[in-house]
């Protein structure tokens, strides 16, 4: 079982454009460990800053960006002794093919 992590700070934060993700740093019995938590931020009627995990299909491009960003710094950091919580063979082509993006498809 991992720590809780809600009263600490996030081990990074991460932005593309109104996508945030926060990169935590776990310990549990089997050591140390990353996940993460993404969010939209938004501004409401009110002109108050909100966050929500709710994407639109605008919101995938970033998605994308921000998701390599986060491979890359967990990765150096799992090669580093840290493992992470995801499989770093995966590919982030995989999981959307570039066609969806261009609107046009194969």
């Amino acid at each position: 079982m991992a720590t809780n992590n809600s009263s600490k700070r996030p081990a990074t934060t991460l932005r593309c454009g109104n996508i945030k993700v926060m990169i935590w740093q776990n310990v549990s019995e089997k050591g140390t460990f990353f996940a993460t938590t993404l969010s939209r931020q938004f501004k409401d009627q009110a002109d108050v800053w909100r966050n929500d995990t709710l994407f639109s299909l605008n919101d995938l491009q970033a998605l994308m960006n921000v998701a390599v960003e986060v491979k890359e710094w967990m990765t150096a950091r799992a090669i580093g002794g840290i493992p992470c919580s995801f499989s770093v063979a995966r590919s982030t082509e995989a999981l959307l093919p570039m066609s969806w993006l261009s609107g046009t498809s194969r």
